[in-house]
């Protein structure tokens, strides 16, 4: 980054009378070629002045790109909101697309627009067609799904052969998607795209081999991805089965109970061992009442789900909620000392051991309750010794 920035300041600093343009274009040669040192991670923070100044670095760095060659070691780059404020939507789209033309990206990520910054989500299908290295995706600015873009995202999200994370942190709708019945009306063999949005998304992702990580949230109240019938099957497919699926954040984007209850089924049918899921964050979703909470928290305590580590609702600290809040805490402290492990059939007195002394570890007084809770559910512990 020291070499990329040195190089910035003695590009953009060049005379109006001298060879700006091919220093520029030296410099966005030497930017995909990862410079004299062959880094690996491309950072557009450092080059936001240029961006500013030069309307025709953008032009030479596009042509750049499209003239990668497999020699080009880059396989991080970042966008942050510097560059981002100098540049149109259309602009950072193309960018975008753009840089799928280097063949051993594996991670994209880009920082938060300024407020307002629309980024229509037909850039990032086509950048995810080309883009077949890309392990992680992380969209920060509003990404707007339109009739055709959630389509063309949909198809391209559709058995990506190497996606292992994808975070959507602003999504939005089209009025026109909003509105429309399209979605009820089509049909195809790749997916039932039922729904406002995020049921065709859910259904996507379910067929993605290598899918670890997804957070899906909504930009503000826009009443993104309204619920509908299709939407409860669709997530609990995902989470059925996603058996590499690690991580599931899905925030501000109306879920309910009926939605909560197909998920709680799924974890409950799926067993310990064909499941890596131990994150769920479901903030931001009103609708998701203590009926809920309940039938979530139920999967915990019937050790049906032993391997969720955390749990994030919108708890509300009072009666009910606020009991049911203790007793997932409790439960996921379970799991996160290896209730697994200690309840398994095939388990040995060294993994009982193992499993008590992290007991200990814990806050003390935490520590006679996890101790009293795995010896009720293992009462041979106390009848043959430890």
């Amino acid at each position: 980054s020291t070499m990329m920035n040195e190089t910035h300041e003695s590009i953009s600093n060049v005379p109006e009378e001298s060879d700006g343009q091919g220093r520029l274009q030296r410099l966005c040669n030497e930017m995909i070629s990862g410079g004299a040192e062959r880094t690996t991670r491309l950072d557009f923070h450092i080059y936001h002045g240029v961006f500013r100044d030069d309307e025709s670095f953008l032009p030479l760095l596009l042509e750049a790109l499209r003239a990668a060659t497999m020699d080009s070691p880059i396989e991080a780059v970042r966008l942050h909101s510097g560059v981002l404020y100098f540049l149109s939507p259309n602009q950072v789209g193309t960018l975008l697309e753009h840089l799928a033309y280097l063949p051993r990206l594996k991670v994209l990520a880009m920082s938060f627009g300024n407020e307002g910054f629309h980024f229509d989500a037909t850039h990032v299908a086509k950048f995810l067609q080309r883009a077949q290295s890309i392990e992680k995706l992380s969209m920060g600015p509003i990404v707007t799904l339109s009739e055709t873009s959630l389509q063309l995202l949909t198809e391209a999200l559709h058995q990506h052969p190497t996606l292992q994370s994808i975070h959507f942190l602003n999504l939005t709708t089209s009025a026109s998607l909003a509105a429309t019945s399209l979605w009820q009306r089509r049909n195809t063999a790749m997916f039932n795209p039922q729904g406002g949005g995020l049921t065709p998304l859910l259904q996507a992702l379910a067929t993605v081999p290598n899918l670890q990580r997804v957070q899906l949230a909504s930009h503000g109240s826009t009443g993104l991805l309204s619920q509908d019938e299709f939407v409860a099957p669709a997530l609990h497919h995902l989470v059925a089965t996603s058996s590499k699926l690690d991580s599931l954040i899905l925030q501000s984007l109306g879920l309910n109970n009926a939605t909560v209850a197909k998920l709680a089924e799924a974890l409950e049918t799926t067993s310990s061992n064909d499941t890596h899921l131990t994150y769920i964050d479901l903030e931001g979703n009103p609708q998701i009442t203590e009926d809920g909470y309940e039938r979530l928290v139920n999967t915990l305590v019937t050790g049906h789900n032993d391997r969720l580590t955390y749990l994030d609702l919108d708890w509300n600290n009072q009666g009910k909620s606020l009991q049911l809040e203790a007793t997932a805490k409790l439960y996921l402290r379970l799991n996160r000392v290896g209730r697994h492990r200690f309840l398994r059939r095939d388990s040995t007195p060294e993994d009982h051991l193992r499993v008590l002394e992290k007991c200990l570890q814990e806050p003390p007084r935490m520590q006679l309750d996890l101790l009293f809770v795995l010896l009720r559910l293992k009462p041979s512990m106390v009848r043959d010794g430890l």
